[in-house]
């Protein structure tokens, strides 16, 4: 939990966050492995796949009891590499270990909303929200879930907003993310009005590349245009 709440595991930080971060971790001790973890999935996030790769590696050879944990990140990391077949034999050696570790499953509910596997990312979120390390998290995955659904079967609406609601508690109201959820959960109730007001405060919340993100999705929403969500942006 000491580095994971650096990982951007929801990928809302900017690449200039996430810099900052990745130049003090590359500081620690050679044999600091969940440092090293962090440093592989941020790595990763920025784009830096072959960097990721080698960092995971030397977990990997470590044989440490993050086995599994750095097994998963480095099958994200084969999937950005393209090597798929190797991202797939990583990802089921990983579940053979321990698939209800929370960093796990994590990484497992990012990969299955990904792939429109919807029934096992919200299953693998709801497992977390009951943990502190990882309730903020889990319950955007689930709203944007619902948020996405929400588009052909409009009911989901309603979970969209309870857990927007939820993650607007947790955060605060200070990041960028959550106003953008709740914009989201809006936008999918017809209610156009609050879902402008919403994606406003987002937008003035957000940096960078964060800021064009939500003045792209706030133009989504003015032209009444289904909406995507890319759970693996770099």
């Amino acid at each position: 939990d000491r580095y994971w709440q650096f990982s951007d595991a929801s990928r809302i930080l900017s690449r200039a966050e996430n810099e900052a971060v990745l130049g003090v971790l590359r500081q620690r001790a050679s044999n600091n492995y969940p440092a090293m973890i962090v440093q592989c999935l941020l790595e990763e996030r920025l784009g830096n796949f072959d960097a990721a790769r080698d960092t995971i590696n030397l977990v990997i050879q470590g044989k440490t009891p993050l086995h599994n944990i750095a097994l998963m990140a480095r099958s994200i990391v084969y999937t950005g590499l393209n090597e798929p077949k190797k991202a797939k034999a990583d990802f089921a050696d990983a579940l053979q270990l321990d698939p209800k570790d929370p960093y796990f499953r994590w990484m497992r509910a990012l990969v299955s909303a990904q792939s429109k596997d919807w029934t096992r990312a919200e299953s693998e979120a709801k497992s977390l929200v009951v943990l502190p390390s990882h309730e903020k998290d889990a319950r955007r995955l689930l709203a944007l879930i619902y948020a996405l659904r929400a588009q052909k079967t409009p009911g989901l609406s309603t979970k969209a907003m309870e857990q927007a609601k939820l993650l607007s508690a947790l955060s605060g109201g200070k990041d960028w993310s959550s106003p953008m959820i709740m914009a989201m959960a809006y936008y999918t109730s017809d209610d156009l009005d609050k879902s402008r007001d919403m994606m406003s405060k987002a937008s003035a919340n957000a940096t960078d590349e964060n800021r064009v993100l939500c003045d792209d999705l706030a133009f989504c929403f003015e032209s009444k245009e289904t909406f995507s969500w890319d759970f693996f942006r770099h």
